[in-house]
């Protein structure tokens, strides 16, 4: 796994905890997940209609993090 800088992984893992704990989102999903697909978006930022992919993977990212009713 790539190694992301250490501030945003541990907010990304309290934000998670934090989320996860009142039921908002779901508690199976670690910060290494959430990191990879956010770095996915910022690599991807030199295609051509890079913002509106970018757009679709942060609603699949969010939708994938919501609990499931």
């Amino acid at each position: 796994m790539p190694s992301f800088p250490r501030p945003q992984t541990q907010a990304v893992t309290d934000l998670l905890a934090a989320t996860g704990e009142d039921g908002t989102v779901r508690d199976d999903v670690n910060a290494g997940a959430v990191m990879m697909a956010l770095h996915g978006i910022g690599a991807a930022h030199d295609r051509a209609g890079w913002r509106a992919e970018a757009d679709d993977v942060r609603t699949l990212v969010l939708d994938g993090l919501r609990r499931p009713r």
